[in-house]
């Protein structure tokens, strides 16, 4: 995986917090937060009973970041305690290999603080470090106007939009925002 040195930032409300990149042994703790952020539901396309991953999973899924150099994940952490996470995943097919997508969570007590955009700063900032990668996109809900005004704000581009992809258990259906942004 690539790895970023561990940073400390400034939130908005002069909170510090640690940006590193995990380990293998910080499985039980991801898979914890993770749990957290699929029950909370917001900006999740994965309900809580179809959340099954084990900390074995957990761990093998940190692994194969770690061995492949044009991933990363990136975890926040306050006082030992995960407040943020952001996972960047190449694609491996040849023709493919410039560019990958990313997935984004916030703990939902720490929303609002900056966390997001340390995140992905940072993230983009690697991106734009590997010769390999020329382009980040990700998917996001089309109802979750915090997250896509922030990808916004960061340069990220609408590149296209999947109609009703999401259902929701009242009926209710959203548009998946497909975005990206060159680096």
């Amino acid at each position: 995986m690539g790895t970023i040195a561990p940073i400390t930032i400034r939130l908005k409300d002069g909170t510090s917090i640690g940006l590193r990149t995990p380990g293998e042994d910080d499985a039980a703790a991801a898979l914890a937060y993770a749990r957290l952020n699929i029950e909370d539901g917001v900006g999740s396309v994965s309900t809580p009973e179809e959340f099954t991953l084990t900390v074995d999973e957990e761990r093998e899924f940190l692994a194969d970041h770690l061995a492949h150099p044009d991933d990363l994940v990136i975890i926040a952490e306050h006082e030992g305690a995960l407040v943020g996470f952001v996972n960047f995943k190449a694609s491996r097919r040849k023709r493919l290999a410039h560019h990958g997508s990313f997935g984004i969570s916030v703990h939902p007590d720490w929303r609002d603080r900056g966390i997001g955009r340390a995140l992905l700063e940072t993230l983009l900032a690697w991106a734009r470090a590997n010769p390999r990668l020329t382009k980040v996109s990700l998917a996001v809900i089309a109802d979750n106007d915090r997250a896509i005004a922030l990808y916004r704000k960061l340069g990220f581009i609408e590149e296209g939009r999947r109609i009703n992809h999401i259902r929701y258990d009242d009926g209710r259906y959203a548009d998946d925002l497909l975005m990206y942004v060159l680096v």
